[in-house]
């Protein structure tokens, strides 16, 4: 996740100690808003299942209780652009938009109307009688979708429980910048892959790799937070997303 404050931006804004582990962590004004968005990707999924189930039903009615009607087809179209259509019940205007599948392009090229199947409990609900949308597709994804929501939300709790562990339980050395990579974030935005080389309070060589947003200089001199059964496991330091209890939140501008 790209955003506006990184590991290596709070490295350069504080030098307060940590103290000795386990310390008392607490979440970050910016860690707060990740597990936010977190929940938020996981919250979202019932929603647009429901949504999709709607479609479905509605589907399904059109098949079953829908009622023909001739439309006239209204504005411009064309393969990038949806078809609009109007047509009237009892008197009143109703009116639909949908994209015409490329099959069908070529016999409505420069027709003036067109069948539309419209529910008469409600003819909000209508659709060309040509074709149907796909019960099929809206399940398919219905299912990426909702992968895709719990995909991203789990990477994105497991790294905020693993600088939890860091800042609860790691051990601070002070390492050397050893390579510098531009890489486009997730979001859109521009960042910098950081990877240092350090050592362990008992002497072994170790390498760290995180993420900032501005680039760092070859051989500067930055802070890893470690385990010290796993150095594998570490982090620039401070964590954007937790800060030791009582110290100052480098994720708000002084």
């Amino acid at each position: 996740m790209n955003s506006g404050f990184t590991r290596s931006d709070a490295q350069a804004v504080t030098r307060e100690p940590i103290g000795s582990a386990p310390r008392k962590v607490q979440l970050s004004r910016y860690g707060v808003t990740v597990w936010i968005v977190a929940a938020l990707l996981v919250a979202w999924v019932p929603f647009f299942i429901g949504w999709l189930y709607m479609q479905t039903q509605n589907i399904t009615a059109l098949r079953q209780d829908g009622r023909v009607v001739l439309a006239e087809i209204t504005g411009h179209w064309s393969t990038g652009r949806p078809l609009e259509y109007k047509f009237t019940v009892d008197d009143v205007a109703f009116s639909g938009k949908v994209r015409v599948p490329q099959n069908f392009v070529e016999s409505l090229r420069g027709a003036d109307h067109i069948l539309v199947r419209f529910l008469p409990a409600n003819p909000t609900i209508n659709h060309p009688e040509a074709w149907e949308e796909s019960v099929h597709s809206y399940l398919v994804l219905s299912c990426i979708f909702s992968i895709l929501c719990a995909i991203m939300s789990s990477l994105i709790v497991a790294m905020l429980l693993k600088d939890r562990r860091l800042v609860l339980d790691g051990v601070i050395a002070v390492g050397a910048v050893t390579s510098c990579i531009m890489q486009k974030g997730a979001w859109g935005g521009t960042g910098y892959q950081i990877k240092c080389s350090f050592r362990t309070g008992d002497g072994r060589s170790a390498i760290g790799d995180d993420v900032s947003r501005i680039p760092r200089e070859i051989g500067a001199s930055v802070r890893v937070l470690y385990l010290p059964q796993d150095p594998v496991r570490n982090i620039l330091f401070p964590s954007p997303y937790y800060i030791v209890a009582g110290a100052s939140d480098p994720t708000i501008p002084k």
